[in-house]
């Protein structure tokens, strides 16, 4: 599904190369020590007359969105939805959303929520999430945990792992323009 949007991209917006990422900021951690919170708070997008500082994925940008190219098409069923249905569908999506995880407690979870960028490296099968859906497979990790140590990954696959990274946030920031963009000129 992602790299079906990549490649999409690659003919219907290519100019998201060209995004610039300036002063990036990560959050490290151990689980449970605060950082989902300081996550949270650092990336809230809402500042009294004055344009977001930070930003970062939510959910369904991260498992469903990836591509500038679906975000475009998500967000357009979206506003479709609001303008023909009054948002009708988005109500049962959500609805679908609660019944999933409104028991969850950890933090809170749902595809409208700031995601934790780790998702994004699941879609590699690098990261700790891969635990969930093999959970017998710890030795599977051994690369993932020993990343930077004695060439535990070879050079050349870190060095990909990092610019699929670095991509992942240039469509990120390239999108979240784009829309912003597209809304001006909606409300004029």
């Amino acid at each position: 599904w992602n790299y079906v949007g990549f490649w999409l991209d690659e003919i219907l917006f290519s100019r998201w190369k060209d995004e610039e990422i300036v002063a990036p900021l990560f959050i490290v951690g151990n689980a449970r020590s605060g950082t989902t919170f300081f996550h949270r708070l650092v990336a809230t997008e809402v500042f009294e007359d004055q344009e977001a500082i930070f930003t970062t994925a939510r959910t369904w940008e991260i498992l469903l969105g990836q591509s500038v190219t679906w975000r475009v098409l998500f967000i357009t069923l979206f506003r479709l939805d609001r303008r023909l249905l009054g948002g009708l569908l988005f109500a049962v999506l959500m609805r679908i959303e609660e019944r999933l995880c409104g028991d969850i407690h950890v933090h809170p979870v749902g595809l409208q929520e700031a995601e934790e960028d780790e998702w994004v490296m699941a879609c590699l099968s690098l990261s700790q999430l891969v635990m969930f859906f093999f959970p017998l497979g710890g030795h599977l990790l051994d690369p993932l945990v020993l990343f930077d140590y004695q060439d535990a990954v070879p050079e050349r696959t870190r060095r990909s792992i990092f610019l699929f990274y670095r991509d992942f946030v240039r469509r990120h920031l390239y999108a979240r323009r784009l829309m912003e963009v597209q809304t001006q000129r909606g409300q004029r």
